[in-house]
């Protein structure tokens, strides 16, 4: 009888270490997982496809594997925000609104002008609620509460997530860049009505636009004076 009961408890042991072997093992790949899609995240010169790609593939298992795709889930949305704010920032078209082929080409009314300064600030603007997202604590809890896990892997979640800046979820240098941007429309958009406004009052002349008296010359300083504001 007590073969019997000593060959049970060795059972029993042998799986207990078996599921805790298991488990430290797929913690581990979780672990390096994450930290690859990190270094991935942080270089200075992002590969989206590549990034993109390591986020579809899952490598764990189990009760982590429902980790990994809470943490890659969050770490898509918050790669598409930083891939449309790049795409934004590097639209050449922000930098031309204010030039004498612009003024040229879409003046004096400037239909297509103004209509790509509304749409352009609305995207930032809508680009900013979803960045600001990205960093509130509830918003990025939800990705892994609604599988309903165990507290553990919940705390794993956070430990992935968060790291050492669990009290530190603001990001003010991106909205900041933002909220540039959206200025930088806006004084844009006062030129570019001020232009329109007092269209027969200027030409363009060579690389120059001119006007028909220093007052409206003068204003027209002023507001490109408010760029350097900003």
């Amino acid at each position: 009888m007590k073969k019997v009961v000593v060959g049970i408890i060795f059972v029993i042991l042998v799986g207990i270490v078996y599921l805790v072997s298991t488990d430290f093992s797929e913690e581990a790949k979780l672990k390096k997982e994450i930290d690859s899609v990190n270094n991935l995240m942080s270089s200075d010169n992002i590969d989206y496809e590549t990034l993109s790609n390591k986020l579809i593939v899952n490598v764990t298992e189990g009760d982590y594997l429902l980790v990994e795709k809470a943490v890659k889930n969050y770490l898509k949305d918050v790669i598409n925000n930083s891939y449309d704010m790049a795409q934004l920032l590097n639209d050449g078209s922000i930098e031309n609104i204010l030039t004498v082929d612009n003024y040229e080409n879409d003046g004096p009314d400037f239909k297509d002008t103004i209509a790509y300064i509304n749409d352009t600030r609305e995207e930032f603007k809508s680009l900013k609620d979803k960045i600001l997202a990205n960093f509130d604590r509830d918003e990025i809890m939800e990705y892994i509460n609604n599988y309903n896990l165990d507290d553990y892997y919940v705390d794993l979640y956070e430990e992935l997530v968060f790291g050492d800046e669990a009290d530190d979820l603001s990001n003010t240098t991106i909205t900041d860049d933002i909220d540039d941007m959206i200025e930088l429309l806006n004084v844009q958009e006062k030129v570019i009505n001020f232009l329109k406004d007092n269209k027969g009052n200027w030409k363009i002349s060579g690389d120059n636009i001119s006007f028909n008296s220093s007052n409206l010359e003068d204003k027209y300083n002023d507001l490109l004076g408010e760029l350097e504001d900003i």
